[in-house]
């Protein structure tokens, strides 16, 4: 859950402002505001923005800061003041993966009047006035979600969704995408979509619950990979439940270590601008895990 490449929106920011930076030759700060720091997927963000914004740094001749203003956990009125915090603080722009889009676009818009651009990523606030959201195709991603569970499954099965924050509108969206495509396969019943705080140990006690309340469960669609981070995950006998989760990071290798089937699925990247988002990649294949051993995923967020 994931995501979104951090250097594309970095060097938007750069082509808006490198004029001004040159003829006043100051530092460029990017606000940068995850939905958690709690959440592994995040601090591949942080690391690979950092890396991107020193790789600018040289060059293009002028100073790129990261200034990271994640919340330890998931809050999106935190992310909101980080926001108006940015602005006060004379961000030269600022990315936000919006927990809560009601809560978050007033914010957005409020940064835009200030003359601050800002995009969206991983998940977005549509209704905002961000120029930009870089992300996934998020229904896409649940459809293929779908066929993946339903492949693990022969098509048949009784199927329970793991998806994270209710309100993040990525996570919405692919659950729209996996109910629509669930349609095509009959003999697959989905159960139920179960939410949680996005920490490993959130998740995972999340499907332990589901699994000593529905035994009849022979199938796992996980929305993102936060329950793959924890060594208490999978805790069933390998091979009596399948699992397909969105991933694009690896998965400690006691996971794929275990017989348990399980298919990932790469997030499909794409770049929208404000009115219809446009397929930016082309279609990634499903890999199943007992084939490739760690889990490989296509690009860094």
């Amino acid at each position: 859950m994931k995501l979104a490449n951090l250097t594309l929106f970095i060097t938007g920011f750069i082509c808006l402002t490198s004029f001004t930076a040159r003829a006043a030759d100051r530092t460029l700060t990017f606000g940068v505001i995850a939905k958690a720091n709690n959440n592994p997927v995040f601090q591949v963000v942080k690391v690979s923005s950092e890396a991107e914004a020193k790789k600018l740094t040289a060059e293009k001749g002028v100073e790129v800061k990261i200034d990271w203003r994640t919340p330890n956990e998931e809050d999106s009125q935190k992310q909101a003041q980080a926001i108006e915090q940015l602005v006060n603080a004379g961000a030269s722009g600022i990315a936000v993966s919006c927990s809560d889009p009601n809560k978050l676009t007033p914010a957005i818009d409020d940064a835009i009047a200030h003359g601050v651009p800002v995009v969206t990523f991983d998940s977005d606030a549509p209704q905002s006035k961000r120029f930009a959201f870089v992300g996934t195709d998020d229904v896409e991603c649940g459809r293929d979600l779908c066929r993946a569970i339903a492949k693990e499954l022969n098509n048949t099965g009784v199927v329970a969704v793991l998806a994270g924050n209710p309100n993040a509108n990525n996570l919405q969206r692919r659950i729209v995408g996996l109910k629509e495509e669930a349609k095509n396969y009959p003999g697959l019943k989905i159960l139920d979509t179960f939410y949680h705080k996005e920490t490993p140990q959130d998740s995972v006690a999340t499907v332990e619950e589901v699994m000593q309340a529905h035994p009849e469960v022979t199938g796992w669609a996980m929305l993102a990979g936060w329950a793959l981070f924890s060594d208490r995950a999978l805790k069933w006998t390998p091979g009596t439940v399948k699992l397909a989760a969105i991933v694009s990071h690896p998965a400690p290798s006691s996971i794929s270590e275990r017989a348990t089937p399980m298919s990932w699925l790469p997030s499909r990247f794409i770049i929208g601008e404000p009115g219809p988002l446009t397929s930016f990649s082309t279609r990634f294949r499903t890999t199943n895990i007992r084939q490739t051993g760690l889990l490989k995923f296509p690009f860094y967020l």
